[in-house]
């Protein structure tokens, strides 16, 4: 899982919006957000005037609340993407445990079924 971060999210006349500036991972929750929240500020600041002017308080104003997304990455990202090959066992071993109490539920259901 990557998250993108970039020392600009405008050069002349091209600015960029949401996960093509700052995808913040799919492990932040954020993504939709911080694309939604972007594309106002940077609109916003359009329809309010010159690009040069617009681009700077769109990246001044949202890149603070980008950063401490991109820090908050969400506690299940170790287990998702684990840095080891250990842990990336572990956690297959894990998955697998998952599908057994559903599984055994359906099992026990139809037997219950067969006996009546």
């Amino acid at each position: 899982m990557t998250q993108i971060r970039m020392p600009a999210w405008s050069r002349g006349r091209i600015g960029l919006v949401g996960d093509a500036a700052y995808c913040p991972t799919a492990f932040s929750g954020a993504g939709a957000a911080l694309a939604v929240e972007g594309a106002h500020l940077l609109a916003t600041g359009l329809a309010a005037g010159a690009h040069e002017a617009a681009f700077a308080r769109y990246e001044s104003s949202l890149r603070p609340i980008v950063r401490a997304r991109q820090r908050s990455v969400g506690p299940g990202s170790a287990m998702l993407v684990p840095a080891t090959n250990t842990r990336i066992w572990l956690r297959n071993q894990l998955t697998r445990l998952m599908v057994l109490p559903p599984l055994a539920a359906r099992v026990f259901r139809a037997d219950r079924a067969a006996a009546a």
